[in-house]
């Protein structure tokens, strides 16, 4: 307080507008002093006052500390030298014999010893001169603007956890989007277009969880909805396709992704059920051998099937065995059969299911396992006409779908298409699609008293398929 008093009375005016400060650097002693002000002289002023107090005081404590000492150590000689006079002269007779007793012959000694220790203690003191921490001033330095950084971190800890968390987020939001940038997802269809150079033929929409049963079964009570219409759309569009391109039977298709979880086998059960509600007989072939699951759409056995057949002169009736016909849709499915690790052997057998197939007019679709996977769907092409590959939004990434073209394009795949699968745009069309019904048809056919579609399976054509070994 003393020392404050005496700083602002150095300063003068505008002394109650400084900031004093003191660091002390241990490994050279030196004390760093600064003064900090919204005009620079004042703070000149400040740093100037605070440095000759501090010198000047600690300097006089040195030198009282110092004056003290030498005021002990001067009571200590004349202390001992009075002790010592008193001793000679009450035995000044006996110490002046020729023989002076030993008795007082050693305590004279010892007093004479004390005088000498006091003396020499004292010439120490006086000689000792300037030895010892000086303090004195190094340097004085320009008045500078402040660069503190403005940041203070509140003293609650609390506090410093809420903030350490935010920070966290935000770099970690940062790292995302960083990583993002460098391999950005897909998330809207021009994107699409634009990596796979062929248009997007449908945009399956969004299933939350109560609609999400739609995707584990194959069944048309629960065919409805934007769902339904995005693989109708699909079928409508491979058909006009079909006709542009002058075929006189439908395409073979192969239904391919970059990686798993995408939609493919989904896409590939549900393009497949949409042609039986135009008539068609198509033939859903279960390609996926190393991860089957389209026979769970179906609820199909997955043995006998793909896998299960040998090469041999009857072949074509080895495959009329594992042809089976899903009661509930009347989708003929040709499951996946026991897993294997490579497809090669499976070719032939697969090049007879698709060309039987498609000499009898029925559409076929093929599944397969993910490119960016397996080498499957290299193999596969051999064995089909048209490949669609299908996105999943928000989780395809750019770098994937251009791998994965650039090897069908290496491959001359004819890509048809695309299907985005998550599309928002088409789960908000929902509220529009069963709004779009006139007032007296409110709700779709099947809520009208419709027969339930397990009961119209009875009326579903059982066609046996006649495959022709002409070809093999």
């Amino acid at each position: 307080g003393a020392s404050r008093d005496l700083v602002e009375r150095a300063i003068g005016p505008g002394a109650d507008q400084v900031t004093l400060d003191a660091r002390l650097n241990e490994e050279n002693g030196v004390v760093t002093l600064t003064a900090t002000a919204a005009e620079p002289a004042i703070a000149a002023r400040g740093a100037q006052a605070l440095n000759d107090v501090l010198v000047d005081s600690n300097n006089d404590a040195r030198d009282q500390a110092r004056q003290e000492r030498l005021d002990d150590a001067t009571a200590i000689v004349e202390g001992a030298r009075q002790r010592l006079a008193d001793f000679v002269n009450a035995n000044g007779p006996a110490l002046g014999a020729p023989v002076a007793p030993p008795a007082l012959q050693i305590e004279l000694d010892a007093l004479e010893a004390d005088v000498a220790a006091a003396e020499a203690a004292l010439r120490d003191e006086q000689t000792a001169g300037e030895e010892g921490l000086v303090y004195r001033s190094v340097k004085v330095g320009e008045a500078t603007k402040d660069v503190k950084s403005k940041l203070q971190l509140p003293a609650d800890t609390r506090l410093r956890v809420v903030l350490g968390l935010l920070i966290g987020l935000v770099g970690a939001v940062a790292i995302v989007a960083f990583v993002e940038k460098l391999n950005p997802r897909i998330d809207d269809p021009s994107h699409a277009e634009r990596l796979i150079g062929a248009p997007v033929l449908a945009m399956v929409p969004v299933m939350n969880r109560r609609r999400g049963k739609v995707l584990k079964r194959v069944d048309p009570a629960t065919f409805t909805g934007p769902f339904a219409e995005s693989f109708r759309a699909l079928r409508s569009h491979l058909d006009f396709r079909n006709v542009a391109d002058e075929r006189t039977s439908p395409a073979r298709v192969l239904v391919v992704s970059a990686a798993p979880g995408e939609g493919k086998t989904t896409t590939a059960a549900f393009l497949s059920y949409s042609y039986t509600e135009v008539g068609q007989d198509p033939i859903v072939v279960g390609g996926d051998v190393r991860r089957p699951t389209v026979h769970h759409l179906f609820e199909v056995p997955r043995i006998p099937g793909l896998s299960s057949l040998e090469a041999g002169p009857d072949l074509a009736a080895s495959v009329a065995e594992i042809v089976t016909r899903d009661p509930v849709s009347g989708v003929n499915v040709v499951p996946s059969g026991p897993a294997v690790d490579r497809v090669t052997g499976l070719l032939s057998r697969l090049a007879t299911i698709t060309r039987a197939g498609q000499r009898a007019g029925r559409p076929v679709v093929v599944d397969s396992a993910p490119l960016m996977v397996a080498n499957d769907t290299v193999d596969y092409l051999s064995c089909v006409d048209w490949v669609i590959v299908v996105v999943r939004l928000g989780r395809s990434t750019e770098r994937s779908i251009k791998q994965t073209i650039a090897t069908l394009r290496l491959n001359e795949a004819d890509i048809v298409g695309c299907v985005m699968v998550g599309s928002l745009e088409s789960a908000d069309a929902k509220r529009y699609y069963y709004s779009y019904y006139a007032p007296e048809d409110a709700k779709p056919a099947k809520h009208r008293g419709e027969a339930p579609a397990r009961e119209r399976e009875r009326e579903v054509d059982r066609q046996v398929l006649v495959f022709d070994t002409e070809e093999g």
